[in-house]
């Protein structure tokens, strides 16, 4: 059952089963399309400030969550995303602390940072996805102390980003498989994806606490046009 509730605002209840579900699927959230704020209006998303950033939710996601306002998941969230599922940011948004971002029942696309847009993920967990975190340009972030599980691409930043706080470090990357339905079959299996990237740096600049850490993939971090330097 879908209710269609004004142009490109689709609410709807869960499938009568999601295999990734831990626990009573009557517990989740279940989204289809929409924009943040109309999803906090309609009790869709937790409020936020409020509620959204204390209590944990649980979330599927069958098609795209567009973040037109600012917003932050509390600690213990879990976001499942369905086949081809997009998080589009325009705004800030926040992972912080033990939210999990996975697929079910094939890969999703990922979780875009539009220009002017800001993400903060942190203590984090994201699996199966296509293309990861896209960073546009203009865009900024904050990817730290992370697991990165089963994902084609975990990072990709093109043209001029902007890294806060500790930047892009303490991140575990691991492909434990070589099978990804869905995903571009011609993309090569890469931790790090840089495009045209005036400077950046990867690692923490103090050197301190936890490398990041990169397992199985072809290529761990791959710079096209780009300016990196790679510490800790």
């Amino acid at each position: 059952l879908l209710v269609l509730i004004g142009q490109n605002k689709m609410y709807g209840q869960c499938l009568p089963a999601v295999p990734c579900a831990t626990g009573s699927i009557n517990d989740y959230s279940c989204i289809n399309l929409g924009n943040s704020s109309d999803l906090e209006a309609n009790g869709k998303l937790l409020p936020f400030p409020g509620t959204a950033s204390t209590q944990p939710q649980k979330i599927v996601v069958a098609s795209y969550i567009t973040f037109d306002d600012d917003y932050e998941f509390a600690p213990g969230t879990e976001i499942i995303m369905l086949p081809g599922a997009l998080l589009d940011i325009y705004s800030d948004v926040r992972f912080i602390g033990q939210v999990t971002i996975k697929g079910c029942g094939g890969t999703w696309f990922g979780i875009r940072v539009r220009s002017n847009g800001t993400l903060s993920m942190k203590n984090s967990f994201m699996l199966n996805a296509c293309e990861g975190i896209m960073l546009n340009s203009n865009s900024k972030a904050e990817i730290t102390a992370n697991t990165f599980i089963d994902n084609k691409k975990c990072i990709q930043a093109e043209g001029a980003v902007t890294l806060l706080g500790e930047g892009i470090a303490h991140n575990m990357f691991d492909q434990q498989t070589n099978s990804f339905p869905g995903c571009d079959p011609l993309s090569i299996p890469t931790a790090i994806t840089l495009t045209n990237v005036p400077q950046i740096t990867i690692g923490d600049v103090a050197q301190s606490g936890a490398p990041n850490e990169f397992f199985n993939y072809t290529y761990g971090i791959d710079a096209k046009n780009s300016n990196v330097d790679v510490i800790n």
